[in-house]
This record gives structure tokens, C-alpha cells and sequence, in this order.
């Protein structure tokens, strides 16, 4: 999360599992800095949570692995072919979702993680991202 929020020079990150990052005020995740910023906005725009809310559109998210061992998850993300590939998957969730590609710092994994409109679409979409990583990593 801090990698792009620093590549793309954003100050508010997070993930779905509550992970928030306030990198005006720090580096790393706190939930109560989280809460008291939230409480701060709340105070500061006089609403309930409730009112605040409604103003997020939520989208289906899935979450696909690709089994790739750790020595080749930055040769498979270098790979041209393989940028080729999630650069076609990013232009057909521009404006109406989005695509994240990530290897896992813990797991032999490459995470592919699409969020659109289409629960359906967005989970066939991830599964064939994730095997041609897997593929690319086999060659």
C-alpha cells in the first residue's frame, strides 16, 4: 500500500481487510490515528458516519493467487509480455474499476486483485491473469 501511495503521490491508502495508511502522519497503519481522523471529519462536516458513508461506491473485489516462487516474482513482473498483459486488463477496468498486481512479501504468491462492476466478469478476468502469470513463470 505505501509503494503506490507513493508512486502515486497519494496521502490516504488502504486495504479491504481495514489496513489504513495517514502518510501525512506516518508510514505505517494505526487504527486509532484512523479513528481519530475520522472522528475529526465528522466533527468538522457535522455528520454521522451513516451521512458520510452513502457518499462511497462500494465494488465487487476478488482476489486471485498465482503460485510463482519467490525467486521468480520479479523476473515474471518484469517480464514485457506480462506488462503487456495487465496494461490490457488495466485499459478495460479504466473508469469502472481497477486492477492491482502485486507479489506477496510472505508467500511463494502473485496477488491479482480486480475490483469493477461485475462480480462475474472481474473473478474470470483474475483467473485468466493469474494462470498467465503462472504460465510466464513455467517458461
Amino acid at each position: 500500500v505505501l509503494e503506490r501511495m507513493k508512486q502515486g503521490g497519494f496521502t490516504l491508502g488502504g486495504e479491504q481487510s481495514g489496513h489504513v495508511i495517514l502518510l501525512n502522519h506516518q508510514t505505517t497503519g494505526d487504527g486509532v490515528l484512523t479513528a481519530l481522523a475520522l472522528a475529526m471529519i465528522m466533527k468538522t462536516n457535522s455528520k454521522k458516519m451513516s451521512e458520510l458513508n452513502n457518499k462511497m461506491k462500494k465494488y465487487p473485489q476478488i482476489i486471485v493467487n498465482a503460485s510463482v516462487r519467490n525467486e521468480l516474482k520479479d523476473i515474471v513482473l518484469a517480464n514485457p509480455e506480462v506488462h503487456a498483459e495487465i496494461a490490457a486488463a488495466e485499459a478495460k477496468y479504466e473508469g469502472r474499476g481497477r486492477v492491482l498486481v502485486r507479489k506477496s512479501g510472505t508467500e511463494a504468491l502473485i496477488r491479482v486483485m480486480i475490483e469493477g462492476l461485475d462480480a462475474g466478469e472481474i473473478a474470470a478476468d483474475a483467473e485468466i491473469l493469474a494462470k498467465f502469470l503462472e504460465g510466464a513463470a513455467n517458461k
